[in-house]
């Protein structure tokens, strides 16, 4: 995990570096586009309590509350993938200032002991944020954002659990849908093909969980919430849970208004 994850924040590194002197390449003499359409796919690592093992499950029956609840280490994801469409609207004279708005699914998906034990996450995000442009004019145009981001986010875990009697048995729990307010900050660089169409390459770091973080008994046997408060209800799991990940992006953009 720690050769990955240096592997990453390295690429980004070095990633921005790249984008923030490739500005000064050729212009085009045309005037920036206004209003740009992007279409994408994403690879994305899991960061924190959201990156574990299959094997990471585990829940506590309190006699005290008369139910149980999940209370596991992380949420077993590891790497995942997705869908993004991103909109962006250049304001003023020089349009080097963009609004955005994002939607998009990741799918994170975890294995092991032939599909015995499982994590499944869907991960739909839709965000509102704003960026810089360094150079709206050039070939290559390097660009910097923020943005506020909703997530709505359920899954299922498929692991070995422990029963009262002492014995295992392999079940199938459902995490009922959970929505959440978070941030999230992008950098990439774009490359102008011709004045209708280019090809945008970036990262984006997510921290999709901030607030409300809420913990609740499972509402039924085999279901469970995902419970990433420390204390909440009067539950207690000894720590919160941050769903942070990493993406890089690759896209197709159209230029729709100049």
């Amino acid at each position: 995990m720690k050769t990955r994850t240096g592997f990453l924040l390295s690429f980004i590194i070095v990633f921005s570096l790249i984008n923030t002197a490739s500005y000064s390449q050729i212009k085009i003499k045309k005037k920036a586009p206004k209003f740009i359409l992007t279409a994408a796919l994403n690879y994305d690592y899991a960061l924190s309590k959201s990156y574990g093992s299959v094997t990471d499950y585990s829940q506590v029956f309190d006699s005290s509350l008369a139910g149980a609840y999940f209370n596991g280490i992380s949420y077993g994801m590891q790497q995942g993938g997705g869908i993004m469409v991103i909109s962006k609207l250049a304001v003023g004279k020089k349009r080097k200032v963009r609004f955005n708005a994002n939607i998009g699914y990741n799918l994170f998906y975890n294995t092991a002991s032939g599909g015995e034990l499982r994590t499944r996450w869907h991960v739909f995000n839709g965000s509102l944020g704003i960026e810089y442009n360094f150079a709206p004019k050039s070939k290559f145009q390097a660009f910097f954002g923020f943005e506020a981001l909703y997530t709505l986010m359920f899954g299922e875990w498929q692991t070995d659990l422990m029963l009262p009697n002492n014995t295992t048995t392999n079940v199938y729990i459902k995490f009922k849908p959970a929505s959440r307010f978070g941030l999230a900050l992008n950098s990439g660089m774009e490359y102008r093909i011709n004045k209708r169409t280019g090809l945008l390459l970036g990262y984006r770091a997510v921290w999709a969980n901030i607030a409300p973080k809420q913990n609740k008994l499972n509402p039924a046997e085999y279901e469970a919430y995902i419970n990433d408060s420390k204390l909440n209800n009067g539950i207690e799991v000894g720590f919160s849970k941050q769903i942070v990940y990493l993406q890089v992006i690759g896209g197709v953009s159209f230029y729709l208004k100049r």
